[in-house]
């Protein structure tokens, strides 16, 4: 597999917020063949692709890049390539936007607003009278448009222009204000530069120092749970030392694993010594922020266990033994008899011949 795939993979992972660890625990492989992936010394097989494709949450002419060079051999480079070689830049991928209110809007689709509309309108033709009561329908593209509005964090996606012409024809059918009711349009061009001038987007800056105080909030309220401030001060040192020295430990054996295949990298044209400095950097950096990551992780998911003290309910009153009888040891009160001895029923033999026997 070539650097750049390798590159594309190891991107794909970090946008979507893995690490190795982790994408490994939801393949079900080691955390060594994640890494031999991204530094360019195996290809995942097809089932790890789909499944790789699964979890971004894309298609594998999208995860490949277009490219089949992750399942094909690479080809030969020039000498001069890989003293200068640099990842590959990536097209930038669009930002999710996240609904305003999404379950609201998906309730607003599922109910037969519709079939409603249509029930008042035989209603009220029935009643009241037909002609001006097909104005109910000028409601479905509203209710339809305000579902989708729901669904978007937009403010110009709210359905200002058919609530204007909805007005427009009420007044113009039942109050015979055709002329003066024109001016209603004028609020649509409005509406829209109110919004473009006052409704500003949040800034990278201020979304980065929002999430900077929520995080701040978040641990000083761990820091509440513990009675002493020196308490919590000492768990992190604790916590920091374990993951430095875990991660420490899988970086040696990344190292060695690296060390043994960087010599694969001269079948393409590429110097191995090179390859082997630029992959350890990446390695090192990849390392400082899972040990930083891992630790804020532990940090936060620390629970106090306070111990709960059981008050005796019962009371002891008295025991089974019995003291009238005297204590001391238990005494044989005839002598003990061996095997070789006479036996005591007289008959003459000895004790293991006679009634040893049916001891």
């Amino acid at each position: 597999m070539d650097l750049k795939t390798a590159n594309r993979l190891q991107q794909l992972r970090k946008e979507n917020g893995y690490s190795q660890d982790a994408l490994a625990e939801k393949l079900g492989l080691s955390r060594q063949a994640i890494s031999k992936w991204e530094r360019g010394e195996s290809s995942p097989d097809t089932d790890n692709l789909i499944a790789l494709a699964e979890l971004y949450h894309m298609t594998l002419d999208q995860l490949l890049g277009g490219e089949p060079s992750l399942l094909t051999p690479p080809q030969p480079a020039p000498r001069q390539a890989a003293a200068v070689a640099q990842p590959a830049e990536q097209p930038k991928t669009k930002e999710k936007r996240h609904a305003l209110h999404g379950k609201l809007g998906k309730s607003l689709f599922k109910f037969p607003f519709p079939a409603v509309v249509a029930i008042v309108y035989v209603a009220l033709g029935l009643t009241v009278g037909w002609h001006p009561t097909w104005l109910v329908f000028l409601l479905i593209p509203i209710y339809y448009h305000f579902a989708g509005a729901c669904m978007t964090k937009s403010q110009k996606a709210f359905m200002i222009p058919e609530v204007i012409i909805t007005v427009f024809l009420v007044l113009g059918v039942c109050a015979k204000l055709w002329h003066p009711a024109w001016v209603l349009f004028l609020i649509i061009p409005v509406y829209y530069w109110l919004v473009a001038v006052y409704v500003k987007k949040p800034k990278k800056n201020s979304l980065k120092q929002q999430l900077k105080e929520e995080a701040v909030k978040l641990y000083e309220a761990k820091e509440a749970e513990f009675p002493e401030p020196e308490a919590i001060r000492e768990l992190e040192r604790v916590v920091l030392l374990k993951v430095i020295d875990r991660k420490w430990m899988d970086h040696i054996d990344d190292m060695e694993q690296l060390r043994q295949g960087v010599g694969l990298q001269a079948y393409g044209q590429r110097d191995p010594l090179v390859e082997y400095k630029m992959s350890g950097y990446e390695m090192f950096d990849e390392m400082t922020q899972n040990i930083r990551e891992e630790t804020v992780r532990l940090l936060f998911h620390i629970k106090i266990e306070q111990k709960v003290e059981r008050e005796q309910q019962a009371k002891i009153t008295g025991t089974n033994k019995d003291d009238s009888l005297p204590k001391g040891p238990v005494k044989r009160e005839n002598a003990k008899v061996y095997p070789n001895d006479p036996c005591p029923c007289g008959s003459g033999k000895k004790y293991k011949n006679c009634c040893g026997r049916k001891a």
